[in-house]
């Protein structure tokens, strides 16, 4: 997908998500948007498919891989229930559920906060040299944390972005058509408390929501992420598919079946989220 016309964050790391109600209305803009563009020479030649996933009863036959480690380490208890009772919604749809090993996923986390740190910073830097005031001082520090890498350090982390790849793609993909894990090790924190400086809790904070997160945009598989359901107090947890490099159309098919299973992604009641009502409560 282009990022023609997208403000930059992390020039290597960049990607346009696309958020919808279902996922026949993600394939749609999926279908939309996918593609070459000569204004963006950073875009992929390679064809996609961009069958529409349609309704599909069954799974029968595909091999979805569940993470042995890693992922399913340290979850929030409301995470683990609601990612159990996916799985067996996947599995109910006729989906062999496979335990997997993904060499090298405990070093995707902090590689992308690397990357990502270093190529922000230097997205901002005269802005940061020229007018800090014109930033709030939370992401003042957090974009001037990036100016204290190594060049040596930001470009192995580069060269081992495709080593880890490869490594998944030889070890895993092998055995599996996609992946499922968590989207975060934690329900969705609340928003009064997601404003931090960095070096002030931040990373504590971001570290469950990043932790499953990164490695896949770290080397660049395609993923789609599924509500799961919501915690006691009104906030939801997710799962996420992974597939092959450029093969959307599976990950998006099986999405479109366990959205069917689930009867649709209804929206949560509207309700206040009040400071007594504590994450990841039952």
């Amino acid at each position: 997908v282009s990022r023609f016309g997208m403000f930059p964050v992390s020039a290597t790391l960049d990607h346009v998500g696309i958020l919808t109600r279902t996922v026949a209305d993600g394939a749609l803009l999926f279908a939309a948007v996918a593609g070459y563009d000569p204004k963006d020479p950073t875009s992929s030649r390679s064809p996609v498919r961009l069958d529409q996933p349609g309704s599909a009863a069954s799974l029968a036959g595909l091999r979805i891989g569940v993470p042995l480690s890693y992922f399913l380490d340290d979850l929030d208890s409301v995470v683990a229930r609601l990612m159990d009772g996916a799985l067996d919604v996947l599995k109910s749809l006729g989906a062999r559920l496979v335990p997997v090993d993904l060499p090298g996923a405990e070093i995707g986390n902090p590689m992308a906060s690397l990357i990502i740190m270093v190529e922000a910073a230097t997205v901002h830097r005269r802005w940061m040299s020229e007018r800090p005031g014109d930033y709030a001082p939370e992401t003042l520090a957090r974009l001037e944390t990036g100016t204290h890498y190594a060049a040596a350090d930001y470009r192995l982390a580069l060269c081992a972005r495709a080593e880890l790849l490869g490594r998944i793609g030889d070890t895993v993909f092998d055995r599996v058509d996609l992946l499922v894990t968590p989207t975060a090790t934690v329900t969705a924190p609340r928003i009064d408390g997601a404003d931090l400086p960095a070096g002030s809790g931040f990373a504590d904070l971001v570290g469950p929501v990043g932790r499953c997160l990164r490695l896949f945009n770290v080397t660049g598989l395609p993923a789609l992420a599924l509500p799961a359901g919501l915690s006691a107090n009104g906030l939801p947890a997710s799962i996420q598919l992974v597939g092959r490099p450029y093969d959307e159309a599976t990950i998006l098919r099986v999405g479109a079946a366990y959205e069917e299973a689930v009867g649709g992604f209804a929206a949560p009641p509207p309700r206040p989220i009040t400071p007594d009502r504590q994450r990841g409560s039952t």
